[in-house]
């Protein structure tokens, strides 16, 4: 798991050690972790489900970057909370008592189990390597010792059901580890699709949000999104990560889940036994016109996914933020007819401006397949976007309408290797940016020094970053520099 959350445990556990050993001089009253008020303890708790994990300097961009939107090298990640801290209840016992107690049943109204932590926690229980690390042998014996029973995860849920809002669960398969290598849990847990369904079973009159997240274990017996569709109550839902097929008749009941506001479900696309495999939505169903609701719609990677229906800008009429990133098939023409959207998500969609690409057409000679590329619809009559993400694709040139965009405060440009920007770009349709990424364009392969249409690229790109912050003192412009 994260180096970042070991860190917490061996500050917190530093600081009790302090609080019990720190000289006090003899005029003042020795405080102890044990006299301190029940209602200050919980306050304490409060605050620390709140705060993000204490981060390494590498990833701090990765919590603390405020975009709107997801991207592959920032996808975001909700917190763990309090369930992240279990170690608080080994540091004394009044501790673990407050825990236990009816006061603190008010904190628990969000709850994630991530499957990989908790079996981690178990393996340093009691604590006995809090501030001295692990021999790589004696943590694999303790590791291979852990299990995780799910009648007590039930049992835990169970004891909160009557103030639990909001469930994540995560890395039921597994999780990849500080040294890069992936660690199955198949066998570490016996947490099943029948146990998943009494455990949403018994929060099912009162969850509002439900996570999954690597959780393919889960699909492989059957879909478990026939008992999903069964919480009614359901504003918000993801499926994060999957690595399955996921076909129309079971997509069709979503659209019992009227109620829905955030709809999130990604596929993980990678290689396999030497073959690659492509898995997630392949279709939207005609049921999806129910959730009339929504707001934020994500359909991140997934390769079978050629269009989507004609009728759905029309029967989503509050759809504010679509996200299609990865998805390779997708015709992007259809996309403009969503004019409602205040964010768009359109990363690595293989889009051209500008012409295809010389060395796109040269490799693809060369390996005897077709170019596979789309041309980037004209978007300037979306008046309302706000935030626009087109990272990852094959531009050439910027966009001609993007001054048309009125209202435009984030673009993410990113990573078009053949974006090459020949004239200075006026500032005044770019006026109300606030966030404008324009790293590694214009990419030059096998080339010691920048050639001149390079430098005339970088040379534009810093005066419109100049002059964007002569405008917005607080305008961030990201570019290339070496």
């Amino acid at each position: 798991m994260r180096e970042g959350r070991r860190v917490s445990q061996r500050r917190l556990f530093s600081c009790k050690t302090t609080l019990d050993k720190e000289a006090v001089p003899e005029t003042q009253t020795q405080l102890h972790l044990n006299d301190l008020p029940e209602v200050l303890l919980i306050e304490i708790f409060r605050q620390l489900s709140t705060l993000p994990p204490v981060m390494l300097p590498e990833e701090e961009a990765l919590y603390t970057r405020p975009l709107p939107f997801k991207t592959f090298q920032f996808p975001g990640e909700v917190h763990p909370g309090l369930r992240s801290y279990p170690f608080l209840g080994q540091v004394c016992r009044r501790w673990r008592q407050v825990m236990d107690g009816p006061a603190m049943l008010q904190l628990w109204s969000e709850l994630v189990v991530d499957f990989g932590h908790e079996l981690i926690t178990g393996v340093h229980v009691p604590v006995a390597w809090s501030d001295v690390r692990p021999s790589d042998e004696d943590f694999q014996a303790a590791f291979a010792a852990v299990r995780l029973r799910s009648h007590r995860l039930v049992d835990f849920v169970r004891a909160r059901r009557g103030v639990l809002r909001s469930l994540v669960l995560c890395h039921s398969e597994g999780f990849w580890g500080d040294d890069g290598e992936f660690v199955p849990l198949a066998s570490k847990h016996d947490f099943s699709l029948g146990t998943l369904g009494i455990l949403l079973g018994l929060v099912a009159d009162k969850l509002t949000a439900l996570k999954m997240d690597r959780c393919n274990d889960l699909f492989a017996g059957g879909s478990p999104i026939s008992t999903i569709a069964m919480l009614r109550g359901l504003r918000s839902l993801t499926l994060d990560g999957l690595q399955c097929r996921v076909y129309r008749e079971q997509l069709s009941e979503l659209g019992r889940l009227t109620g829905l506001q955030q709809l999130c479900i990604s596929a993980a696309q990678g290689q396999g036994q030497g073959m690659s495999f492509m898995c997630g939505v392949d279709a939207v169903p005609d049921s999806w016109s129910n959730l009339k609701d929504l707001r934020q719609l994500e359909l991140r990677g997934h390769a079978l996914l050629e269009v989507l229906p004609p009728w759905l800008p029309g029967a989503m009429p509050q759809l504010e933020a679509l996200d299609v990133t990865g998805c390779s098939r997708l015709d992007p023409s259809c996309l403009a007819a969503f004019t409602q959207l205040q964010t768009l998500a359109m990363q690595a969609l293989d889009l051209v401006c500008g012409g295809t690409p010389e060395r796109l057409v040269t490799q693809a000679a060369l390996h005897g397949v077709p170019v596979r590329v789309k041309q980037l619809p004209d978007l300037g009559h979306m008046t309302r976007l706000r935030a626009l993400n087109l990272s990852d694709n094959n531009l050439c040139r910027l966009p001609p309408w993007l001054p048309k965009l009125r209202q435009l405060e984030v673009l993410d440009l990113s990573g078009n290797f053949f974006l090459a920007v020949d004239r200075p770009v006026p500032p005044a349709g770019l006026a109300g940016l606030s966030y404008l990424d324009l790293r590694q364009v214009h990419v030059e392969e096998e080339l010691r020094f920048w050639s001149p249409a390079k430098c005339a690229t970088m040379q534009h790109i810093t005066a419109l970053s100049k002059a964007l912050r002569r405008k917005n003192r607080h305008c961030q412009v990201l570019y290339d520099t070496s």
